[in-house]
């Protein structure tokens, strides 16, 4: 995958497939995006993944066609990431398993205030509907 390259607010986004050498910032990044929030399904500490497990992940999602795992940076830091993991049965392949986690954004160009996603059919989400104070109906 080639990397995604923006620049917003003059800020320089880039969106990449994540590399075993990202597995120690993915790993602090990971541990601070849980305790930013209580939108996900832990809470800081739980399930913790350290370097040797991110990297290990990395490594395996990178040999399955049916895995994600991709990286944001902001000015060369993760800022964060996503990892979508598909089945190999043939029957669950229509299902897949995904995540995202953004650090808190402080004086970015706000990058994680529209996360819209759009399905096969044209609907848009907003992932951040309920969240953003300012958010305007789709």
């Amino acid at each position: 995958m080639n990397p995604s390259v923006y620049t917003k607010r003059d800020v320089n986004y880039i969106i990449r497939a994540a590399e075993p050498e990202d597995a120690k910032e993915l790993s602090e990044v990971r541990w601070k995006i849980d305790g930013e929030t209580e939108n996900l399904d832990r809470v800081q500490g739980e399930a913790h993944l350290n370097e040797h497990r991110f990297r290990q992940l990395i490594m395996d999602d990178s040999e399955k066609a049916c895995n994600l795992f991709l990286v944001a940076e902001a000015d060369g830091k993760i800022a964060g990431f996503s990892r979508c993991e598909g089945s190999s049965l043939q029957r669950l392949a229509h299902q897949a398993e995904f995540g995202v986690g953004v650090l808190q954004i402080e004086n970015r160009g706000h990058a994680g205030r529209n996360f819209i996603f759009h399905d096969q059919d044209g609907n848009a989400f907003d992932v951040w509907s309920e969240l953003s104070p300012s958010y305007r109906g789709i």
